[in-house]
């Protein structure tokens, strides 16, 4: 599978797992060391969250592009935002239960859980466009 660098798709992709990294790092590194004694079994809830939104984005992206035709704008963007809703909603809770036995974790939804990757997409979009012409 080749990686195609010129796909503001691809830098969502690099920039999403690039900030979990971070968020990883932040878990962990914490002064009350709650994450830190689970570390590894953060780790596993953290690739398992960001792989589960990243391929669903990117199964949503495609199933949206035939319906969403002329407006490819509004069907990248829920793509974008399905993943978070669904990860707050369902899949996130489901990895808690998986990997900690449930209730070790608490999901709600703040505007910023989905504000934040709709940004950073529209943001890599933007850019994108301007240094392709």
């Amino acid at each position: 599978m080749k990686i195609n660098f010129k796909s503001y798709w691809t830098w969502y992709y690099i920039a999403t797992i690039l900030l979990s990294i971070a968020d990883y790092i932040d878990h962990i590194s914490r002064s009350d060391d709650r994450f830190l004694q689970i570390w590894l079994s953060w780790f596993v809830f953290t690739f398992g969250s960001v792989s589960l939104v990243l391929l669903l984005t990117y199964f949503i992206n495609k199933v949206l592009q035939k319906p969403l035709k002329k407006a490819p704008l509004i069907a990248e963007l829920l793509a974008v935002f399905i993943p978070y809703f669904v990860h707050i909603r369902l899949t996130g809770p489901l990895l808690d239960l998986l990997i900690f036995g449930g209730g070790s974790l608490s999901f709600f939804a703040t505007t910023s859980i989905y504000i934040l990757p709709i940004s950073i997409f529209l943001a890599i979009r933007i850019i994108h466009k301007l240094i392709m012409k």
